[in-house]
C-alpha cells in the first residue's frame, strides 16, 4: 500500500513538472531587428527584461521551473529557452493597437527540441487603462508569457502561439 502511494505521488509530481529538470533562459529577450522598430519602443519600454520577467512569473504559476541564468543559457547544457522579440508595434496616436511578436526555441543539450512564433495584439488605448504605449505592450507581454507556458510542457516545431 505504501509503495502504491509513493508511486502515485511521484507520478503526480512528474505530471506537474516538479521533478523535471529546470529550463534555463537568459535574463533578457533581445530585439531581433531593433533597427526596424520605433526608437521609443526599443529605448523606453524595457521590453527585453520585462518579457523574461513575465514569462518566469507565468511559468512559476504553472509549476514549471524556469531559471534565469545568462551563464547557463550561454553554456547550452540542459534545456535552454531562447527568446527574441521579433516585432513590437505601437500606434503613435495612443488610441491604436499595440502588438508584440516573439520567436523562440527550446534547445536541449545543443539539439533544437521545438520552435515557436507567438503574437499578441491589444486595441485598448488611453480610455481603457493603457495610458502609454509601454503599458499596452506590457499587457501583450504578460499574455504572451501565459501563451508560452503550455508549449514548454509539450514543445513542437513551428508552433503558432497566441493569435494565430
Amino acid at each position: 500500500m505504501a509503495r502504491r502511494f509513493a508511486a502515485v505521488a511521484i507520478l503526480t509530481l512528474l505530471a506537474r513538472g516538479a521533478l523535471a529538470d529546470p529550463i534555463y533562459v537568459a535574463s533578457t529577450a533581445p530585439f531581433s531587428h531593433p533597427e526596424t522598430m520605433s526608437p521609443n519602443v526599443v529605448g523606453k519600454c524595457g521590453m527585453p527584461k520585462r518579457q523574461i520577467d513575465a514569462l518566469v512569473a507565468a511559468a512559476r504559476g504553472a509549476g514549471i521551473e524556469l531559471v534565469v541564468s545568462d551563464e547557463a543559457a550561454a553554456a547550452g547544457k540542459g534545456a535552454v529557452l531562447v527568446i527574441q522579440i521579433a516585432n513590437a508595434v505601437e500606434e503613435a496616436d495612443g488610441y491604436g493597437g499595440r502588438q508584440v511578436a516573439l520567436l523562440g526555441k527550446l534547445v536541449r543539450d545543443g539539439a533544437v527540441v521545438g520552435t515557436f512564433y507567438a503574437r499578441r495584439t491589444t486595441q485598448k488605448g488611453f480610455w481603457s487603462g493603457y495610458r502609454t504605449a509601454c503599458s499596452g505592450l506590457n499587457h501583450c507581454q504578460d499574455v504572451l508569457g501565459t501563451d508560452i507556458v503550455p508549449w514548454l510542457r509539450n514543445p513542437t516545431s513551428n508552433a503558432r502561439l497566441g493569435e494565430r
